[in-house]
């Protein structure tokens, strides 16, 4: 039996809407959760931090893959989840992040230096 395209949709959407609750349900706190919930099972990726914006609560950053978003390695600009991660921050740190899109920018939601 074939679906039409706005069932086959909406049992998509069903089948999504509890991983989607979760997720918006459930806020992780990325300076005081431990490493594991921030990251919410994501990869994380690397990169050198080039610039710190504390003012506009943003960083620049030469990254590698970010496999959750399918980027590839590149130098660009992030905007932070929580300004108090940029605190400790400064340019030439190796740190680990986890990113995501939020409203049409690329917000870093999880950072740890690299060792």
């Amino acid at each position: 039996m074939k679906l039409s395209p706005a069932v086959a949709l909406a049992s998509l959407l069903a089948a999504l809407a509890p991983g989607i609750q979760a997720q918006t349900q459930n806020p992780v706190h990325p300076t005081t959760a431990p490493a594991i919930a921030a990251t919410e099972g994501k990869a994380l990726a690397s990169a050198k931090v080039l610039k710190v914006y504390l003012k506009e609560s943003r960083l620049w950053l030469k990254h590698g893959p970010i496999a959750n978003l399918g980027m590839s390695a590149m130098t660009m600009e992030f905007g932070v989840r929580d300004p108090k991660m940029l605190k400790s921050l400064k340019p030439g740190d190796d740190i680990k992040f986890t990113a995501e899109l939020v409203k049409d920018d690329y917000v870093v939601t999880f950072i740890e230096r690299s060792r």
